[in-house]
Parts: C-alpha cells; structure tokens; sequence
C-alpha cells in the first residue's frame, strides 16, 4: 500500500469542507481519518476491505459516499479524489464496485471538474486488480459494461474538453478490455470453468497457406466456451460492430447485448475497431469467436459501407470512407488468410477502385495498394492464393488485373508527366532529326543479310516485347513531340506531388484535402517500385529451406512472369518522364532489380526486355545518331531500316518535330549515366547466363564509350556537381531534395570516369565463367568487332563462310555494303573515322589477357582458335580501317607476348604446344599477303617483329621449338637482292627444301646471286615491301639472339645466325642496323672464342674469329661512318680482349696486316678529301658546317673521317697501353714502335684537331704505362725514339707559329698544344731517358713556343684562371729538377718572362678557320691568370736559390727584378686581375714581390758582388734603381678619378713600402763604390720629382686658347705653355727651375692629388742629404755617417736644394703679381716645410762643396783643407760651403727676398694653412696605415711631422737668417 499520508490529508480536507452543514460527512471522514491514523486501527481496516464478502459497511467508503449525495461540489471533489486514492491503492473490494458505479453516475451532473475525475477514475478502476478475485480484475461483466457506458456519456458532452478526454478515455478503456486476454490465456488452466458458450463455425481453407485442406469434420460448426475476459472482449467487439451497423439506419442488425448504448458514431466506432485490430491482431487471430465477429458483422459491414466504383453507386463522405478503408488495409495486412474470401472481394473493390474510381477515392486506393505492395510476402500470397488457382479454375487474377491497372493508370494522361529529356535526348535536352539514315530507334539490331542467327530478342513471339517496353517508350516519346511544340510538362517530383500527410492518415479532416495532379503517378510509381524491390529482396537474397525457397521461387517466377510487360511498359513511360532525381533513381533501381530477378529465375525473355531497355536508355540513340553524323562531313544515306516505335508513334498522332533542331552540344546526360550503370551492374550479375544477349550489352557499352570519348574530344565543360548516389540507395517517397541536391544534367568528370572503370571492371566477370558461357562472351565480342567492321557474322563470332583457313580479303565477305548499324542506328563503316579503334577487338584482348590461363590450359577450341583466328581475320581485312587492323594486330601481339609467360606448369609436351601456336600465329602476322602491300601491312607486319622480341627477352630462355622458325620471320625483313621474304611454305609445299635453300643463302651471302622464286622461298616482286621500318624492327630479335642465345645454338644455327647478321650488316636501309650487325659480330666472336678456350673445336672457333677481324677491316672502308666506326670498335675491342692469348706472330699479324694498314687507308682518305676541297675552291654554306669542340667548323664530311680517325688512334693507343709488355717481346718490336710514333707524329702535325689530340693523348697514355725491368735497353731505345719525335713536332709548331703570307698553314687549337705538352712529362720521368741542360734549354724553349702561340682558334678566357695548356706548361716546368747546374737560372729566367705575357703579350686572336666562308671570331689573350700564377712562384724559386751565383751570372736575377718592374711602372694602365672575382691588383701583387726581392738582392750582392762581373752588379743595380723609378713616378690619375679618397689614401699607404724600402733596404747599400753615381744621381732625380705636389694650371698645347680667357697674362700663359716656350717658371722641372730666370705669374695651381706621398719623398730627400735626421735628435748616437752615407748625401743634394730653391723663387717670383690675393693652401704648407726643413737640416761635413766638385763621391770621401792664399771672398765662401749650413748660406739671398715681401704684401706672407701631416704616432704600423702591405715596417719616412711653433712665413725666414749670421760669426764679439 502507498503511503497513507495523502489519504489522510484527503480526509482532513473532506472533513473540514463539510464543516457543520454535512456533519455526518464529517463524521465520516473523522473516523476514517482516524482509523488510517492509528495502526492497529488501520491494518484492521483493510483486512476487513480485503475480504469476501464485505461483512459490515466499510468505515473508509462511507465518507465518500456520503459526500456524493451532498450536491456540494466541493465535497464531492474531494470524496471521488479520495476515491481515486483508494482504487489506486487496490482497496476497492469488489463488492463495492457496483456502489461506485452508481455513485459516479449519480455525481456526473456536478461540473466539468467533477467529470474530469471520473473519467481518471474509471480509468483506475479497470486496471486496478481485485483483491479477492482469482482472475485479477476488479471490474468486469456488467459493471464493465456500466464503466463503458459512463465514459460515453462523457463523450456526448458538449463539452469539447469533456467530449475529447471521454473519447480517448473510451478508447482505452477498450484496450484494457483487450489487454486482459493474452493474461487470462497464459493462467487458463488455473481459472474456473467457464459458464458462456459460443458456436463458432470452421475457418476457410487458405490456397496460400501451408496447412492441409480441411475434411468433411472440419466444415461443422463447434461450441467453445468463454473465460470472462474472453467473453467480455467478444461481447465488446460484438457489440461495437452492432453500433456501427445500426447507427443512422433502422437496426437491422440486431440489438447490442453488452454496450446497451442508445447510438454510436461510425466514424469514432470504426476507429475504436482499427484501434483493435491493429493493437491487438495476434490476439484476434488466436481467439475463433473474435474472427467470428470480423466475419460474421465486421466484414459485412464493412462491404456494405464500401460498395465497388459504379455508375449508380455514390461514395461515402470522406471521413467516412477513410476510415473504412484503413480498417479494411488492417484487415488485409493481418487476417488475408483467415478471410481469403473477404480478402479477395476487398482486394477486387480496391482494383476497381484505382482503374474505375476518380478523385480522393482513387488516391486512398493507391495509397492502400502503395502500403501492400510494400509487404512482398502478402502479395506472393495474394498471387498464389487467387491468381495461381484463378489461372487454372478460372477464378480472380487479383496480381495481374492489379498490374495491368498500373500499367493503365500511369500512361492515362502522359502529358502531365513531361518528357525526361536528359534520358531520351541525353546533355543536349532536345531531340535530333538527321537523315533516315542516321536517326533510326530500333532496340534491337539489324543483322546483316544472310546472317545465320540473332539475339534471342529477335525470336519473342508474338509482339510481347514491343507492347511492353515499346508502349511505354513510344508514350513519353510522343508526349516529348508534342511538348516540344506546346511547351514542357510539369514533371514528376517528390516535392511537388506528395502530400504533406497522406490522405489515408488525414482522420481530422472532414472534406478531402487538395490532391496535387501528379499525386497519382507519384503513388502508382513507389507501388511499382515497392514490387520490385520486394522481387529483388525475396529473389536475391531469400535466406529460405531449399524445399521451402523452391516453392516460394515458383510463386515468384509466376508472379515475374505475369507481371513483367505491364511493369516494363510503365517503368519504360516512367523513367523517360520528368521525374525529380530521387524518383528517377527509384524507376532505374526497379528496372535493374526486376531485370536481375528475371536473370536469377531463369526467364530469358523479360529477362533479355527488360536490359535491352535499360540499354536504350543508357545511350539515347539520338545522342549517337547526333555524334555519328558529325563525324561525317559528308553523310551519305544508308539502307533504311526498321523503324523506331518512337518515331512510327509520333507520326501516326500528326506530331511532327522536324523543325526543332539541338542546339546544345550532344553527349550522354547524368541520368545516362545511371542508366549505364544499373545495365552494367546487371550484366555483372547475370554474366554467367546472359548468352548471346551480351551482343546488346557490349553494344551498349561500344556506344557508351563512343560518345564519351566525342564528348571529352570536344572539350565539354564539366560540372563539378558531385555525383548521384547509387539508385538502389535511394527509395520511393524519399524526402525531396532542393535544387542544391539535384543531378546536374552534364555529367563530371569524375561521373564520366567512373563510368568508364565500370565498364572496365565489367569484363573482369569473365574469369569467374564456366567454358560455354566463357566462349559466348567472347562470341558476343567477336561478332561485334567483325560486324562493325561490315563482315557478316555468326552468333558464335565466326565469320559466315570463311574458315581458319581463309585470312585473306576475299574470304571474308562484307555484310551487305557496308551500312551495318549499330544498336543507335550508327552506320558502321561509313562513320568510322580513321583514328577510331574497335571496341569489340579492345576489350577482346582485355579478357583474353584476363583468362589467359583458361586460354593456354585448356582445349584451344575453348578459345584460342577463335581469339586468334578472328584477331587475323581483322588485321588482314584489307576494307577495314587501318586504325582497327593495327589495333588487332597490337591485341594478338599482347595475348601472344603474354601467353608464354603464363606456362608456370606443365611439361615439354605442353611447352612445344603453345610455343608452335604462338610462333605459328605470329608467323602468320608477319606474313606479307598475297597483294600489294600497304603502308598498314608494313606496320602489322612490324608490330609482328617488336612482338618477337618481346617474346624473346621474357621468354627465349625456355624456347624448346621453333628457332628455325625464328630465323625465317627475321629474313622476312631483311631479304637478299630485290625479294621479299615470303615466309615459309606451309608443310606439304612442292619443291621446298629447307635445308637446301639455308646452305644456298649461306653460300650467296654475298648478294651476287639472285635467288630465283622457284627455287626459294622468296615471293614474286609484286609482294615485295622493302621498308627499312621493317629492318628496324626485327633487328632487336636478332641482336637477343646474339647476346642471349647463341649458347643455345648449334653449328648449323650459329653459322645460320651469322649469314643474318651480314645480311643484317650489307643492308643500306638502315645505318644503325648495319654498324650494330657489325658489333653484333664482336659478341659472336666473343662466343666462338669461348668456346675455343673450352676446347670446342679450337681450331674451327679460331679460324672463324680471324674472318671476323678481315671482314670487320673491309666494313671499316664503309663510307658510312657509323658502320666504320663501329667496325673499327669492334676490331680493336676483339684485340683487346683476346690479347692475353694473341701468340707473339698473331701480333705482328695484328698490327701489320689489321693496324697499320687501317690507320694508312685513313690517312689516305682524309688527304684525298682534303686535296679535292683546297682544288675545288668550294664556298661551304653555313648549314654544311659542324662544330668541333676543339677547332673551327668543319665540313661535316671532314669531321666524320676525322672521328674515324680518331677512334682509331685513341683505340691504337689503348691496346699499346695494355698490351705494351707483351708487344715488347715480339720479333719486331722496334720497326712496329717505330711505326706507332710515326703514325701519332704524322697525325699531330698533318691532321686536324681532333685526331692530332687523339694522337699525343694516345702517346702520353702509352709513356705512362708501368713497366717491369725487362727488356731494359728496348724501352729505352723507345723512350728516345719518343723525344725525338716530340722535339720534332716543337719545331714544327716554331716553324708553324710564323707560316708565309697566303698560305694554308697547319693551325694547332690549345686543346692540340695542351695534349702535346702532357706528352713531356711521361719522357721526362726518369729512368728510361736522361736530360742534361741542354735538352732542358730546348724543353723550355718549346715550352715558351707553345705558350706564346697566337695562331689556336680555341683560345679560352684566361683572367680568372689558367687555361689547361698554362696549367700543362707549368706543371712540366715544376717537374723540372733544378739540382741539375743552370737550370734553375734557366727555369727563373723563363718564369720571368712568362710574367711579363700579360702586359707585354696580350693580343686579340682571330680564331682562324679552314672553311672560308667562316667569319672569324675574337678572343683576347691576356695571361693574367698566367701573371698571377707565376708571380709568387718566381719569388719563391729566387729565394730558394738566392745564394747560387749562377742566377746572378746567367742574368736571371736581372730578368726576374725587370719583369717585376714593369707592372709597378704600368700600375693604374696593368689589366684588371679578375673579371668576376676581387683579386689584388697586379701592379701591388709584383711591388710586393718585387720589394721582397729587392731585400734578398742587395744582401746577398754584399757577399756576392766581388765575385760577380761588374756589368753583372751594375745591371742588377740599375735595374733596381728603374724598378723604384718606375714605381714612383707613375701615373696616378687613374686612381684619383675611379677610387674615393679613402681608396687613395689606402693607395698612399702602400705605395709608401716604397719609400720604407729605398730607406730600409736600398740606402745602406747604394752607397757602395761599385755602384755608379749616376745611379745613385737617377735615385736623387727620382725622389725629386716623385715630391711634386701641385702644377700651374696651364692650357694644352695642343689645344685652341679657351675663348674664357681674355686678360693679358691668360694668354702669356697659354703662350708659355706651348711646348716651344722657354720661360723658366712654366718648366716642370725643378733644376731648370732653380737656375734660370724666374717671372712670376697668376696661373693658379692643381694638387697632384697625393700630397702626403710627394711630402714623404719629400722626406726621404732630406733624410738622403741630411747629416742628422730632424725630429729623431734623440737617436743621434745610433747615426752612423759612413763613407756611402755621405757619397750618397753628396750626390743628392743638388737636387734637393733645386727643390728647395724652386719653392722659395717661384714663390717670390707670383707674390708681386697676386697682389693681396692669399696663395693656395698648398703653395704655403710647401714654403713653410722647407723653410722648417732647411732650418733644421744638417749637411754632411763638406757635402755641399763635394757635391760642386766634378768628382763629387771622391771630393767627399777626401776633403783637401783650405788655403790661405784663396782671396777672402772666395775663402769665406770655400769654408761656408764645407759648413753642415752650407745650405742656409746658400739660400741667403732667397731669404732676403721673402722678408721683403713682407713690407710690400704684409697679408701675403701671414696668410697660411697650418701643414699638418704627422701620420702614425703611438699607433702599430697596420692601424695607422691603412693598405699598407704585410711585412712591411714604417722607420722615419712616413713619421716626421713640422715644428707647430715656427709656422709664419716672416719668422722663419728670420730664424734661418740668424742662423746663417751665427754661422759667420756675425755679432760674435
């Protein structure tokens, strides 16, 4: 029990709302409030409830009863809640039932409320359990009765909320009556007996149904007796049947016994009756009474409320007849075969309804038949119940009369429908009209005349085919016609036709709602599409007992049978409609699954309807008509042939549509492509019964891929729509899809190619067939290739008439003229373009590759004979196109090529078998016919020659027949004379002796004999088809056989064998041919040499090796140079590989009668071809012309003897090479070396470049050979015999470096010079020869020659890098040993001059040429990379050898400092070092070099310089002192107008190791007595004019006068400037300067642009003159003034103080004329350093009166004292001149001259620019100069500043004329 807690609280509540005015209510309710309260009270309480029966009034009803007779609504409320509370509680004992009841009656007038509750109520009180009952329920019999009657009360209210729930309350109270049964049934042997007892007759027999036909006992009727829920459901549907009936009318039907109801509506009856069949059909099914009450009053009345469509009958209302209909689909679907006979009369109303009926009532019946064809197992019932036993007693034929109602009702108004013009007209939606030839329709095919048999369709009686599948067609074909003139349909959609709720499930409606117009198609489709399916589902996937699925399979197939024209008429009419995507797949699912269903029951004739439709609708036929005339630019009318229903249908209605023409391109739509594939998913399926129908299908897919390829061939946009899905995915009634969803019309690409590989994958079903359905597939393929070609053929694939026999042309007979169509109406040979290929003979090759084991292992009459032999009959049908023949002929290549590779088992039996079929078909390819042969032939021919190769590499090694065989297919390629290869004869043949006829092509091999026809197996010469494709294209077998095979040959086959290959190797069509046929020769001989050395008839082997090497010598006279190349090849590749075993006399034979004569004959060839040209005097064009890739263009004639040649001498020089050590042994040994370097020298200097090359790297590689120590004095004789003939090439080179003018002298490329230079080093390497000096002399001046030869015309860019010969030439320079006395002078002295190529010997060179019409191209020679190169090496290579006085003596050294020299003095005009790279300059790479050298000299001409000649030490004095003079006075413009200034200050830097040199390194050593004093006077001269640091600004003198200049002294200038003047002031040089007459001039001033330099050789000069050097007081004690030191000061210092004196005249000499005008800033730092240099400089004791002596360096070595008898004047001047101011006194009169410009021009003199110029201080030597060079260090010159205190003009010429007045003693007291 629930918790008593809410029961309290309803009691309380009923208590305190009766209140005092219904005291015993209250009563009531206090004392059952308190019995419930108290336990034991309570326990008490129920006990007493629970039991039968009820002994005293139960305290806890009588409240409740109590309050319901108060009228108080209130109270009553509560007491029924706490009613309620109770019954769900199960303490309503049932004795108190009846009370209730009464109770609820009474209070039913007392508000909605309260009815609401008593509705839940009686709700409660049937389904709760009796307490006491031993059946369980609580209310039954006549209370049920009473609680029914209550609850439809309720449901008469007029009110709505009332009304509805008494409704729905009803109709469950009727459940539960219906729910107790299955529980009563399960405890019926626990129940009491029953007391109600009914009569039930006996059922019908079911025709369907599996139990036994009932006896004569069985047709009695019999009583059973009725539990109480039994009875209770069986008086309740009793009764409710009986208010149906009786409701509106008179009650005819008797009066209810149970529901004692006044009336009941029967709508809401009939619903409350399909309430109870469809909840509880099993449970009526198991219970006789209730199936007594659906036959005896459900049944009778529903047939009487449903009469059949007739004229006088009026239908029923809507709602009305709705629900009478679903009622009657219940009873259908479950109780069929209880009530076969009702069920047959409600199936008959409903046909008639749907063929009869119109409007709403048409629909309901579509739509019940839609929903019992979707349960397949009711209608095979439904067949086997009435039409199965109709058929033979002539009863009802319910199945087929329905399908025929179908088949009416979907073609009745085929205008609505539209035409699906994406399945008849394909992508272009429109219908093409060509001629009538082109534009036929028919299904099936049109045979040929005189064909012996057709498909099986051709054989339907009767019509049957074409009033099935054509009605249909021919339907929507004509409604195309006429909605091409009268505009579209509307179409077939999901969307547009279905309801939103179908009309059967729309009970709310009292009116039929709007039925779309096509809604009745809509539902006739998905019902013929539910039956297919469920076909396909119980057919193709029935998981029934053998026995049981036997049964059930001929119940199908009857239902197949009868069913399948009507269902192929209307799927036919519906999928060429417009139907929306989902539907158009559901039409093209059902096809496909009914025809597979046909396939499987073994019914060929639908089977074979039902896919040729789906082929018609895979290819429009006006898609491949339309694509076939297009083809044809001139189409030509055929024979008529049989009409389309299409068009005979459109015509006969007076449609005609000729005017309307396709604009859009043709092509198969995307519904094509479905089609296609539900056909080839058939035919997949079906593959191993389809039989001859595989015609139609190949045909299909034949057509398919034509179209697709037309359409891919135009270019056709593709959309990129995905594709459909499959359409057995989708099903009928599917939810419609939007725009988005549907299937474009063009199909994608990727549609396309799907397509297309299941077609491919279609003809993989072939392996899985047996034997005979394997042979009428390949039929069905060879009857299609051969028809379409215009051959007439079996239905087996034969051709009619011709046998295996019969290949040639007029054998094969053509199918009438040559207007076969194709299913489409395509004319077979008249459309065929020439590149088309044949479908049939592709995919014939694709299965035959596929079962290519069935092929081999089996019988070849299973299909070999007939692949093969219908593969032959094509290619060699000469009125085939061309395209088809090569395609046959490539399709049997395969199979064949492919067939040996498959012999995996089997014996030699099975092997010989399939080798002679493959050979033996092969042989009849390659068989040239009995016609003249054309260029298709030829290629058939050819493709049989490539086949032959291919069978050869993949399986020649297992070849156990048929070499013969062989051989005679590769002579047909290549005949003998004017014949042609015929072949061999076929056995049996007169006159043919195999033998025979081999030994006599042995014996002509030759060519000289013609073979006659009658006695070979040659053809006459009307056969002949000598091409050299056919040359080309057997040699590859021939050349396999060679290399692979030859093991496997005998004598006779190897002789056989080497007669092809000289027949192969004589042929002219074909060069490449005949020079292989000659290597082909080497690889016999290799062969035959193995087999010597095995001992196989040695002697025989050896013999036929020597006639190789003859015969290989002929062919290299071959004027073709490939074959004489290859001959030659072949020649010295055979001498190599067998010259281990050559004896000594088989060498000489080699080299005299074989070599040498070979090199001879070419020599002579190229002379005579080089005679005719030079006499012929011949212009060659341009285009005559070949370029060597080491010399100019040649004639191309030239250039291939010359690779002749060339190849000879480099393969000469490897078999020397090679074999050297054993050659040496011969007898003859030195004549043939001899004659080896003979033949390279002649061909050096004879030959063009390319053999002369060949010939010195063929030496050098022979001189380099390793030898062992025998034959000692050989060796050397043939080194010597080596030299000799390389010294006389070099002096053919000297004497070719120079030729006479107009000659035609022999020109060496550097590729030529580089080989010959290579060859010297291998002479050179000891210890076969021996070089003196002399022979190192004569080595360097060949050398020299070589490297300075202008005349290659191949010279390459050497500024970056050496060239290969500069790199050949110092390699053997560096390999020349230097321990040999001179020769390192003589290396130096050739290396210095090689330094001096690049900017001595530079030159542009015309590359000369032979042919003279060749212009000439210039390269420039430069040697730079060659400079560079050698710099660093000279300078290593003297410091090496700097202590050896031979370098000295012989003037290398002289050579070497001249040839550094001669860049510093270039500088800025030496050539750029690199062209790409940054490499130093090369005028600061040689003064490095050149300094170094400079420092190693003078050292080592201290120790070495007595020794030496004097001529010798003043020559390399001199050239030092030149090599200082050229550095320092070159031009320098250049870098001041290219380089910034830091540049030029980097350049300063380093060309100051100049100056630290000549201060460092020169000057302690000049001073020697062996050096002249003009040397030491030209080093003075130099630094002075190095010390310049500006120049007047004078005109050109070879210039106009500058119209700017007017004044007078602009022209004076000018004037003076002119080379003739004479004035002293515009005199660059600074003696005459100094001593002439000075005028002064305005001329303004240009800085030289390297001040600092000119002021630090400014310097330098001082420091040269100078007894102390300024600024450096403290070192004075470190000083030391020699003998040289003062010699060299003594002869200095004239030119230093013409410096000084130059200064200070020219600067008084402008002051006057410049007015108050400053001077330039460079004038006045110049006045001011030489006034503070001449103030501090010291001269050397007497230097200045030494240096006026006409002896200076011995007036200065010996001072002679002075005399006192010398006049004062001249005395005083004799003792100031020895004075170390000497030069202060001299400049006296200067002085004086610049202290009176300052009362003059005061601004003048004080006007001036501090000179600042100190440099380095503190700093390393790399920081502060910048560019300096390493190695280098910075003493004096470079550091010496000015004195920042005396800087006035005024106060330093003061300061120096103090000095002088000190000097003299002036003021000295």
């Amino acid at each position: 029990m629930q918790s008593p807690t809410l029961l309290l609280a309803d009691y309380q509540a009923l208590s305190k709302e009766a209140g005092r005015r219904n005291s015993e209510v209250r009563d009531a309710a206090d004392k059952a409030y308190s019995l419930l309260k108290n336990s034991p009270s309570r326990e008490t309480t129920i006990a007493e409830l629970q039991a039968e029966p009820l002994q005293t009034p139960s305290p806890l009803f009588q409240p409740i009863f109590l309050a319901s007779a108060t009228r108080n609504a209130k109270v009553i409320a509560l007491a029924v809640t706490a009613l309620q509370r109770l019954t769900t509680a199960s303490l309503v004992p049932r004795a108190l039932v009846k009370q209730i009841l009464e109770t609820l009656e009474a209070i039913i007038p007392q508000g909605v409320e309260i009815q609401l509750k008593i509705l839940q109520t009686l709700v409660s009180l049937l389904t709760s359990p009796s307490p006491t009952s031993s059946q369980g329920v609580l209310v039954q019999g006549e209370d049920l009765g009473v609680a029914l009657e209550l609850s439809h009360r309720l449901s008469t209210s007029k009110i709505p909320v009332v009304a509805s729930t008494a409704s729905a309350t009803l109709r469950q109270l009727f459940m539960f009556v219906f729910e107790r049964l299955p529980l009563e049934d399960s405890k019926i042997d626990s129940l009491p007996p029953p007391s109600f007892h009914v009569d039930v007759p006996s059922p019908e027999h079911d025709a369907a149904g599996s139990a036994p036909p009932p006896t004569a006992d069985d047709d009695k009727s019999k009583s059973i007796s009725l539990h109480p829920a039994a009875r209770d459901a069986y008086l309740l549907l009793e009764d409710l049947c009986l208010l149906i009936a009786n409701s509106g009318e008179a009650r005819t039907e008797g009066e209810p016994s149970f529901l004692k109801w006044s009336g009941l509506s029967r709508t809401f009856g009939l619903e409350l009756v399909e309430s109870i069949v469809s909840g509880f059909g099993t449970v009526v099914r198991s219970h006789p009474e209730l199936l007594l009450v659906l036959r005896a009053h459900l049944c009778p009345l529903l047939l009487r409320l449903l009469p059949p469509p007739a004229p006088g009958n009026v239908p029923n209302s809507f709602p009305l007849t709705l629900r009478l209909t679903r009622v009657i689909f219940l009873l259908l679907k479950s109780f069929s075969d209880l009530l076969p006979l009702e069920s047959e009369i409600f199936l008959s109303i409903f046909v008639k309804v749907i063929s009869e009926g119109d409007g709403w009532m048409r629909v309901l019946g579509l739509e019940i038949w839609r929903g019992l064809c979707g349960d397949f197992g009711l209608v095979m019932k439904v067949f086997e119940r009435y039409d199965m036993k109709g058929s033979a007693e002539g009863g009802s034929m319910i199945f087929s009369s329905l399908m025929a109602a179908f088949n009416r009702l979907a073609t009745q108004n085929p205008s609505i429908l539209g035409v699906g013009s994406a399945v008849l007209y394909g992508s272009s939606l429109q219908p093409y009209h060509g001629t009538s030839s082109t534009s036929g329709t028919s299904l099936g095919v049109s045979h040929p005349a005189g064909s012996a048999s057709t498909s099986s369709l051709a054989n339907i009686g009767g019509g049957i085919v074409d009033s099935a599948m054509e009605m249909g067609f021919g339907l929507a074909q004509a409604v195309a016609s006429t909605s091409a003139v009268a505009g579209s349909g509307g179409g077939l959609s999901v969307s547009a036709a279905t309801l939103k709720l179908q009309c059967i499930d729309q009970l709310d409606k009292a009116d039929a709602p709007p039925i779309p117009e096509t809604y009745v198609f809509l539902l006739v489709l998905q019902c013929l599409a539910s039956l297919a399916d469920g076909f396909a589902a119980f057919t193709l996937g029935s998981g029934l007992g053998e026995q049981e699925k036997e049964k059930k399979l001929n119940v199908v197939r009857g239902m197949a049978d009868a069913s399948w024209p009507a269902l192929l008429a209307s799927l036919s009419f519906f999928i060429s409609t417009d139907l929306d995507d989902d539907l158009f797949g559901d039409v093209v699912a059902a096809l496909q699954n009914f025809t597979s269903v046909c396939g499987v029951l073994g019914l060929a004739t639908p089977r074979e309807a039902f896919l040729t439709s789906l082929c018609k609708f895979s290819i429009p036929p006006s898609v491949v008509s339309q694509l076939a005339a297009s083809a044809d630019t001139k189409p030509t009318p055929g024979p008529t042939t049989a009409t389309s229903v299409l068009t005979a249908g459109a015509e006969s209605l007076g449609l005609s549509v000729g005017h309307l023409a396709s604009t859009a391109p043709p092509g198969l739509s995307s519904r094509n492509l479905v089609c296609l594939r539900a056909t080839i998913s058939v035919a997949q399926y079906l593959a191993g019964s389809l039989g001859a129908i595989w015609f139609a299908v190949f045909e299909t897919l034949q057509n398919a891929e034509f179209v697709l390829k037309s359409s891919a061939g135009r270019g056709k946009k593709k959309s990129t729509t995905p594709a459909p899905p499959s359409p057995m995915k989708g099903g009928a009634g599917a939810n419609a899809k939007g725009d988005e969803g549907r299937i474009p019309v063009l199909p994608t690409e990727a549609d396309e190619l799907a397509v297309q590989a299941s077609i491919a994958k279609l003809f993989e079903v072939s392996k899985g067939l047996d034997d005979e359905a394997f042979k009428s597939f390949v039929g069905a393929l060879a009857r299609l290739s051969g028809e379409m070609i215009g051959v007439a053929m079996t239905e087996e694939g034969e051709p009619l008439g011709a046998g295996m026999g019969g290949s040639t042309a007029g054998s094969m007979s053509p199918g009438g003229s040559g207007s076969r169509r194709r299913a489409s109406g395509i004319s077979s040979m008249r459309t065929l373009r020439l590149d088309e290929k044949s479908f049939g003979v592709s995919k014939l090759g694709v299965v035959s590759l596929l079962n290519v084991h069935r092929l081999i292992y089996r019988e070849s009459t299973v299909g070999w004979d007939l692949v093969t032999s219908h593969l032959l009959h094509v290619q060699h049908y000469s009125l085939a196109p061309s395209a088809i023949r090569l395609q046959a002929a490539d399709v049997l290549d395969q199979i064949l090529l492919v067939a040996p590779k498959n012999l995996s088992t089997g014996g030699d039996e099975l092997q010989r078998r399939i080798q002679t079929q493959v050979l033996t078909a092969l042989e009849a390819q390659a068989e040239p016919a009995l016609r003249p042969q054309s260029s298709t032939d030829v290629e058939i021919r050819r493709m049989a020659f490539e086949t032959l190769i291919k069978i050869l590499e993949s399986n020649g090694h297992s070849f156990i027949a048929g070499w013969e065989r062989i051989f005679h297919i590769l002579r047909t390629a290549c005949p003998s004379g004017s014949a042609a290869y015929m072949g061999p004869p076929s056995p049996g043949a007169s006159g043919f002796d195999l033998t025979h006829n081999l030994d006599k092509i042995d014996e002509d091999d030759d060519g000289g004999n013609q073979l006659k026809p009658g006695g070979s197996y040659f053809g006459a010469p009307d056969r002949v088809a000598k091409t050299p494709v056919l040359v080309r294209t057997s040699f590859p077998s021939l050349q396999l056989i060679c290399t692979d095979f030859l093991g496997a040959l005998t004598i006779d086959e190897l002789k056989d064998c080497i007669g092809t290959l000289s027949e192969f190797g004589k042929q002219t069509d074909d060069v490449n041919v005949a020079l292989t046929s000659g290597g082909l020769l080497w690889s016999v001989s290799d062969h035959l040499q193995a087999k010597r050395k095995d001992g196989d008839n040695e002697v025989a082997h050896g013999e036929l090796w020597m006639f190789l090497l003859h015969q290989l010598l002929a062919l290299s006279q071959d004027p073709r140079q490939e074959a004489r190349d290859g001959a030659i090849t072949t020649i010295f590749r055979s001498i190599s590989l067998y010259g281990s075993t050559l004896s000594k006399s088989t060498w000489d034979a080699c080299f005299w009668d074989i070599v040498f004569p070979l090199l001879d004959s070419l020599s002579t060839t190229i002379a005579k071809h080089n005679k005719e040209f030079n006499e012929s005097e011949t212009v060659v064009s341009t285009a005559d012309l070949v370029v060597q890739v080491n010399g100019p263009p040649i004639r191309l004639l030239d250039k291939q003897w010359d690779d002749s040649k060339t190849l000879a001498l480099k393969s000469m020089g490897n078999v020397f090479f090679e074999y050297l050590p054993k050659i040496v042994r011969t007898s003859r040994y030195e004549e043939t070396w001899a004659a080896f370097v003979g033949h390279l020298k002649r061909s050096f200097v004879e030959d063009r470049p390319q053999a002369a090359t060949a010939s010195m790297q063929s030496l050098e590689k022979v001189l380099s050979v390793a030898l062992d120590g025998a034959e000692v004095s050989r060796i050397a004789s043939s080194w010597e015999v080596a030299w000799a003939a390389w010294d006389e090439i070099g002096h053919a080179i000297v004497a070719l470096s120079h030729p006479p003018a107009g000659g035609n002298a022999k020109t060496f490329t550097q590729i030529n010079l580089e080989a010959y230079v290579k060859v010297a080093l291998p002479i050179y390497t000891p210890p076969y020869i021996t070089f003196d000096l002399t022979r190192i002399h004569r080595l360097l001046a060949i050398l020299k020659a070589v490297l300075t030869y202008t005349r290659s015309p191949d010279f390459r860019p050497d500024v970056d890098s050496l060239t290969p010969l500069q790199a050949s030439i110092l390699e053997v320079v560096a390999a020349i040993k230097l321990e040999i006395p001179g020769a390192a002078s003589a290396v130096l002295s050739d290396l210095s001059e090689y330094l001096t190529l690049a900017f001595i010997a530079a030159f542009d060179s015309e590359g000369e040429t032979s042919i003279k019409s060749r212009p000439r191209v210039t390269q420039r020679v430069s040697y730079i990379a060659l400079t560079k190169e050698v710099m660093p090496h000279v300078l290593w290579l003297f410091q090496r050898y700097k202590e050896d006085a031979s370098i000295y003596d012989q003037g290398a050294v002289e050579r070497m400092l001249a040839a550094y020299a001669l860049p510093l003095k270039l500088k800025h005009d030496c050539p750029a070092p690199s062209k790409f790279g940054s490499d130093q300059l090369l005028w600061k790479t040689a003064t490095v070099n050149f300094l170094k050298a400079v420092r190693d000299t003078v050292v080592a001409l201290q120790t070495l310089g007595p020794n030496l000649p004097t001529a010798t030490f003043e020559g390399i004095w001199r050239h030092i002192v030149d090599g200082f003079r050229g550095a320092l006075l070159a031009d320098s413009n250049a870098s001041a107008e290219h380089h910034s200034a830091e540049e030029q200050h980097e350049e300063e830097n380093f060309d100051l190791a100049l100056l630290a040199s000549i201060e460092q390194d020169v000057v302690p050593y000049i001073g020697n007595a062996l050096v002249p004093d003009e040397l030491i006077k030209r080093l003075g001269k130099c630094l002075q004019t190095a010390s310049r640091l500006y120049e007047l600004d004078l005109p050109n003198a070879s210039s106009s006068l500058n119209d700017n200049l007017s004044s007078a002294d602009s022209i004076m200038e000018a004037d003076v400037g002119h080379e003739s003047t004479k004035e002293t002031r515009f005199d660059s040089d600074f003696d005459r300067q100094a001593t002439g007459e000075m005028f002064g001039t305005t001329a303004e001033v240009v800085e030289v642009g390297r001040e600092r330099f000119g002021y630090w050789c400014f310097d330098l000069l001082f420091l040269l003159c100078s007894d102390v050097p300024p600024s450096d007081e403290e070192e004075l004690e470190d000083v030391e003034s020699g003998p040289e030191r003062r010699r060299i000061a003594t002869l200095c210092l004239p030119f230093l103080l013409n410096r000084c004196s130059a200064v200070i005249k020219t600067y008084v000499a402008d002051a006057p004329l410049r007015g108050k005008m400053p001077f330039p800033r460079i004038r006045q730092e110049e006045l001011i350093f030489v006034l503070q240099k001449l103030i501090n400089c010291r001269l050397h004791q007497g230097a200045l009166w030494a240096s006026s002596q006409p002896e200076p360096s011995k007036s200065i070595l010996s001072l002679p004292p002075l005399e006192a008898s010398t006049p004062i004047p001249q005395l005083v001047r004799s003792a100031l001149l020895r004075s170390p101011l000497a030069h202060l006194y001299e400049f006296h009169p200067l002085f004086t001259s610049l202290l009176s410009l300052s009362t003059q021009s005061p601004s003048i003199t004080s006007a001036y620019i501090p000179y600042r110029r100190t440099t380095g201080d503190g700093l390393e030597d790399s920081v502060a100069f910048k560019g300096l060079p390493e190695g280098f260090k910075i003493q004096k010159i470079g550091r010496t500043g000015h004195d920042a205190e005396a800087t006035d003009i005024v106060h330093l010429t003061l300061a120096a004329l103090t000095k002088v007045g000190t000097e003299i003693g002036a003021g000295v007291v």
